[in-house]
């Protein structure tokens, strides 16, 4: 049981990291770094 929540919970990591990435990424190529100020 303990197990598979923690695969669970590994894969939803996995998949909230690459939502980021793909966020950030699409940031930065607009801007230098979309959470920095542009100043």
């Amino acid at each position: 049981m303990q197990g598979g929540i923690e695969a669970a919970f590994k894969a939803l990591h996995n998949e909230i990291l690459e939502q980021l990435n793909r966020i950030l990424s699409h940031h930065i190529h607009r801007r230098d770094f979309g959470l920095l100020p542009n100043r």
